[in-house]
């Protein structure tokens, strides 16, 4: 998992594309976090994909 970089016709450099951690990893790595709400709050803002598994940690039980 490196950073590529390519080149146009001219010549001039396109920025590379990132890799991507395997949703499964992802999820582990976030799972970590159910008992810090505040950062798991933090992660759900971070990017689409770590939005649904960040706010399944917050809201996993409800309290009326």
């Amino acid at each position: 998992m490196s950073l590529t970089q390519e080149t146009d016709v001219n010549g001039v450099s396109l920025p590379g594309t990132l890799p991507q951690f395997p949703p499964e990893l992802e999820c582990a790595i976030l799972e970590w976090l159910k008992d810090d709400k505040p950062t798991a709050a933090s992660c759900s803002l971070v990017c689409r994909r770590w939005r649904p598994i960040s706010q399944s940690l917050l809201y996993h039980a409800v309290n009326i």
